[in-house]
């Protein structure tokens, strides 16, 4: 009677499990060619699709509940292949009850909230994991080594740290007023595993407020231990940017008047700017990965500055480099050379920078703002970059320096992440719209061309023309 009465529970544990293998087996039935094409490459190339470059496999589908929002943060996962972190939220300003208009839902609370999907390219119908936080989020990062652990920052300046693993809907760790919490939105945030104890565990976060932070914690505690890494300050940009140029002697002699007039103007002026700026928003900053570089990582600001820092150099930057005219969206190292990175901003330009030098080695100019770029697991000359107008290109330093190899456009929507998978020959990408976009390479796109081995190929064959021509 008891059985009938109440039913058997949909709720347990191994009838979950099952109905999740099940979802998962009719959604790669569904799409079996698509799945067929990534995991088996090369028995693909006399079809139709092996003269494309890039070929979108699976679209994750947006929910009802995140349709005004953009994705604002990809992550892969760093043991699972199949495992990656979405994080969704808005660039804009969250908008009050009376902008949102009569037509609108005035208790909707779109521009407030964010969420976090985990997903499985195994099942793209319905997230793993989901959390709901109480602020857009804005970057993501799982543990290099605790692969459980996903720490966010969020458009309030808050930081949490989740554990996938468990089934909690709330995040384990969260910073507050007690806890030295950023005052802006965090744009930035990365784990750092050298020089830690065994048990401890250590990131980084950057934010609009000029900081950068450095916050620590242990399982067996509940509360963060922060510390102020660096205070980028905006003074420091307008001291380089007033700095006299060099000039030839009569010039000198003939304006030092006016000259001297001018500068006390100038320094005047750019006094009073300072004290109404103040510190410089930080945007983005990357950690060297090399060994004997860990310490060192790069930071890119609202202003479009570029500087180079120190874990063992704190409260000031080590370098300062020209950086962009506007602001720096991304920075990132090169996973083979532990001296070259790029970087890439709102003035439509993408730089490649040598540490030691203050000027770009190489600069691309593309027509429109760069939302992000990412350099190749595979090759150290290939990078890829999306941008504002809907454009993935991929650039090969070793094969063309002054145009990218191939641009693809999809329907005209901003793109602002991607994210290349260590593991499989493919990458994700983010859009405004709330959508994620599973896609494969060609190889061209992830092998460089051997110049030396062109070279011979062509020897061998001009030497074949000219004994054919001979007898």
């Amino acid at each position: 009677k008891k059985v009938e009465q109440f039913g058997e529970s949909i709720n347990r544990p191994s009838l979950l499990k099952a109905l999740k293998l099940l979802e998962r087996q009719i959604m790669q039935i569904k799409n079996r060619d698509k799945y067929l094409f990534y995991r088996e490459w090369n028995k693909f190339d006399d079809s139709q699709e092996s003269s494309k470059m890039l070929y979108m496999l699976l679209s994750f589908p947006q929910n009802a509940r995140i349709k005004n929002r953009n994705v604002t943060a990809l992550c892969w996962n760093t043991k699972f292949e199949d495992l990656f972190a979405a994080g969704f939220g808005n660039y804009e300003f969250p908008k009050s009850k009376e902008e949102k208009g009569d037509l609108e839902d005035k208790g909707d609370d779109t521009n407030e909230t964010g969420f976090i999907y985990v997903f499985s390219i195994k099942n793209n119908y319905y997230p793993e994991v989901k959390y709901k936080t109480d602020s857009g989020v804005l970057c993501l990062d799982f543990h290099p080594k605790d692969y459980c652990l996903l720490v966010a920052g969020l458009y309030d300046g808050t930081v949490c740290v989740f554990d996938i693993s468990k089934k909690s809907k709330y995040p384990f760790m969260t910073s507050d007023i007690r806890t030295q919490k950023h005052m802006d939105p965090v744009w930035q945030i990365k784990w750092y595993t050298f020089d830690n104890e065994p048990d401890e565990y250590v990131f980084y976060s950057i934010s609009s407020d000029g900081k950068v932070k450095r916050w620590s914690f242990k399982k067996s505690k509940s509360q963060f231990e922060t510390e102020e890494v660096i205070v980028l300050k905006y003074t420091d940009a307008l001291q380089e940017e007033s700095k006299p140029h060099m000039i030839g002697e009569e010039e000198a002699n003939n304006t030092q008047e006016n000259a001297n007039l001018t500068m006390e103007g100038s320094n005047k002026d750019k006094q009073d700017e300072a004290l109404a700026f103040g510190n410089a928003g930080g945007m983005c900053f990357d950690f060297n990965p090399h060994k004997g570089f860990e310490h060192f990582f790069v930071v890119g600001t609202e202003e479009g500055r570029i500087y180079l820092c120190s874990t063992k150099h704190r409260e000031h930057s080590i370098l300062n480099y020209e950086g962009h005219s506007m602001g720096c969206y991304s920075v990132s190292w090169n996973p083979f050379h532990p001296k070259v990175f790029g970087s890439c901003s709102a003035d439509w330009t993408i730089k490649i920078w040598h540490y030691k030098a203050f000027a770009p080695l190489i600069v691309y100019d593309m027509q429109s703002a760069i939302g992000d770029l990412s350099w190749s697991p595979w090759c150290s000359t290939i990078f890829a970059t999306v941008n504002v107008s809907g454009d993935i290109k991929f650039f090969d330093l070793n094969r063309a320096r002054k145009a990218p190899l191939e641009p693809k456009r999809y329907k005209d929507t901003a793109i602002n992440h991607i994210a290349f998978n260590k593991n499989e020959f493919v990458f994700i990408t983010g859009n405004d719209r709330g959508k994620v976009h599973l896609w494969k390479m060609a190889e061209p796109l992830r092998v460089t061309v051997d110049k030396k081995e062109l070279e011979e190929k062509e020897k061998e064959k001009k030497a074949a023309e000219a004994n054919k021509n001979s007898l």
